[in-house]
């Protein structure tokens, strides 16, 4: 029996709005450029995110991002997941059936994970320490800038949520200490 995360790898492959294979371009006649959406995981995402900000050399600031990440995956998986519609929702379902401690990360990827990313900078979210607070706003709006650099997502399909982003940072450094 296949896992879910092989069926969702095993879907054919997306096609540009100009009906070229994602990853080619149309050079001949200059009418599409787009490059090819990722399909990792937000697991790879989260890893690879993090190993590139791994440039803090204070053994805090390790600790802090450490402290960040975990949270974040700890809301990914008990919160965001509840806010996923219900076909998500029963892709996560399936796959808890084999046994995988953290489906989220596992089966989704780029697009829900930015889609996370407002409410992770909600009030109730935000972690208690100031310090860790403001490691958390800035992994986050990183994050969301991260996603578009690299191209994981189409920036003009989530400029919503990178926007929501954006304005929840501000929102988050804004808000009174806990």
């Amino acid at each position: 029996m296949l896992l879910v995360r092989e069926l969702i790898r095993r879907q054919p492959t997306p096609m540009t709005p100009c009906g070229v294979e994602a990853g080619r371009t149309k050079r001949s006649e200059g009418t599409c450029r787009m490059k090819r959406m990722d399909p990792v995981n937000a697991d790879t995402i989260l890893r690879r995110f993090f190993a590139a900000s791994g440039h803090v050399q204070h053994p805090e600031s390790l600790l802090r991002y450490e402290r960040v990440q975990d949270h974040l995956r700890n809301y990914l998986e008990h919160i965001a997941a509840a806010g996923l519609t219900d076909t998500e929702q029963e892709l996560l379902a399936l796959e808890r059936q084999f046994g995988t401690e953290t489906p989220y990360v596992q089966v989704m990827g780029a697009r829900e994970l930015l889609h996370a990313l407002p409410d992770f900078l909600a009030g109730p979210q935000l972690l208690p320490d100031f310090h860790d607070r403001l490691a958390q706003i800035s992994v986050a709006s990183r994050l969301a800038q991260w996603l578009c650099s690299r191209q994981l997502v189409q920036r003009e399909d989530s400029w919503n949520d990178v926007v929501l982003t954006r304005a929840a940072a501000e929102q988050a450094r804004r808000s009174p200490a806990l």
